[in-house]
C-alpha cells in the first residue's frame, strides 16, 4: 500500500507541476516582478542584456528606494497594519507584495520607513531615468515576455494571446528566435495567436506548426494546419496567405455612399 501510495502521490505532483508549468499570458498580462529584477544581479545583467540587444533605446537596468505608499496603491488598512507589525516585530527582514500589475520587496530603512527598490531605465542620461511607466507599450510588452526566456523557466508550456501587440514585426522575430534558441535542449513549447505574416517563415517553424483560423459558412471558426496545403519547402507561405489561397482572411464590403456617409457625419457633428 505504501508504494502505491507513493507512486499516486508522484503522479499527483507531476500533474500538479505540469499545470505550475503552464503559462497564460494575455494582451493585458504583465510582468508584476518587474522591480525585483535589481534585487538579484545575476537577473538584472540577463533582462539589461536583452533590453539593451534588442534595440528598445535602453542602455542600462537601475533602481532607485522609494517609500512604499499603501494607501496611494490601494491596500487596505488591515493589511498596511499587519505588514508593518510583522517588520518591527523582526518577523521577517523583508517582505513581497504584489497587485495586478507590480510587486514590491519591502524593507525598513533606517529612518523607520517600509521602502522598496523601483526599476529605472537609463536611456542615455543617468539624470534623467525612465520609470516603466514611461517606456513604449512595446517595451513593456517586451519585459512581460523576456522572462520566457529564463533558463528557470525550463520545460514550461506558453500560452500567448497576440504575441505581436505593440510590437515591431521584427523585434517578435528575433524574440522567437532566441526563445527557441533558449530552449532547444528542454521541451518547452510556446503556442501563440498572431496576426503577424511576418512570422509565416519556414525557416522559423515547419507547416504543421503554422495554423489558420477561418470562420466558416455557419459562422463557426475552424482550424487547419499548413501542412495541408503540401507547400513547397521554397515558397514563401505569406504571400499565397495574402492572396486568399489558404483562406482564413477578411472579406470586405462597400458601405455607404459618399454622400450617405457625409449626411451621417454631419448629423453626428449636429448631435454633439
Amino acid at each position: 500500500y505504501a508504494k502505491q501510495g507513493s507512486r499516486f502521490m508522484m503522479e499527483i505532483k507531476a500533474v500538479r507541476d505540469w499545470f505550475n508549468d503552464f503559462i497564460v499570458i494575455t494582451p493585458n498580462s504583465h510582468y508584476v516582478f518587474a522591480n525585483e529584477i535589481t534585487s538579484d544581479p545575476n537577473v538584472k545583467a540577463a533582462f539589461e542584456q536583452q533590453v539593451v540587444s534588442l534595440d528598445t533605446g535602453i542602455e542600462s537596468l537601475g533602481s532607485a528606494t522609494k517609500v512604499f505608499d499603501f494607501d496611494a496603491l490601494g491596500f487596505p488598512n488591515r493589511l498596511k497594519e499587519k505588514i508593518i507589525q510583522d517588520v518591527n516585530d523582526n518577523i521577517t527582514d523583508s517582505i513581497l507584495l504584489t497587485n495586478e500589475s507590480d510587486s514590491f520587496l519591502l524593507s525598513k530603512n533606517e529612518d523607520g520607513n517600509l521602502v522598496y527598490k523601483k526599476l529605472l531605465m537609463n536611456h542615455g542620461d543617468s539624470n534623467e531615468m525612465f520609470e516603466m511607466e514611461d517606456e513604449s507599450d512595446g517595451t513593456r510588452r517586451l519585459f512581460d515576455l523576456i522572462p520566457m526566456l529564463s533558463v528557470n523557466q525550463r520545460n514550461s508550456v506558453f500560452v500567448i494571446d497576440e504575441i505581436d501587440r505593440c510590437m515591431h514585426s521584427l523585434l517578435t522575430k528575433e524574440f522567437l528566435v532566441r526563445f527557441f534558441d533558449k530552449h532547444q535542449s528542454d521541451t518547452s513549447q510556446i503556442i501563440f495567436t498572431t496576426h503577424d505574416t511576418n512570422l509565416m517563415d519556414l525557416d522559423l517553424f515547419r507547416q504543421d506548426e503554422i495554423w489558420f483560423v477561418n470562420r466558416n459558412i455557419h459562422k463557426a471558426s475552424e482550424l487547419y494546419s499548413l501542412n495541408k496545403f503540401k507547400v513547397r519547402f521554397d515558397k514563401i507561405p505569406q504571400n499565397d496567405y495574402l492572396i486568399g489561397r489558404y483562406g482564413a482572411i477578411p472579406f470586405f464590403k462597400e458601405i455607404f455612399e459618399d454622400d450617405q456617409w457625409n449626411d451621417a457625419t454631419d448629423f453626428a457633428s449636429e448631435e454633439e
